[in-house]
């Protein structure tokens, strides 16, 4: 009930067919979600297979970092700063 004694419903009901249709359409959206998802860590897997010797060079010279690494945040991997920062965090962490 409001000031002037009115009384206002809060909620709205839906007709059950709505539902369905936005439930069906929610399942389709999330069945594609997961299999883009699977797309996309496969892509990544072979991306590191591909790039398995450069990954091993970089170890081999920076240890700690590996080459596939700056594809989740954007490094400069000529930075010797950026590198250390890197490491440090890393031990604060371990």
């Amino acid at each position: 009930i409001n000031k002037e004694g009115e009384v206002k419903t809060l909620t709205t009901e839906y007709d059950i067919d709505v539902i369905s249709k936005v439930n069906i359409q929610k399942s389709e959206i999330f069945k594609r979600a997961i299999d883009a998802r699977k797309q996309a860590d496969e892509l990544l897997e072979d991306i590191r297979k591909e790039f398995m010797p450069t990954d091993h060079a970089t170890q081999l010279d920076f240890s700690g970092f590996t080459f596939t690494d700056t594809a989740k945040k954007k490094v400069d991997i000529m930075s010797w700063r950026a590198w250390i920062l890197e490491l440090n965090e890393k031990r604060k962490t371990s």
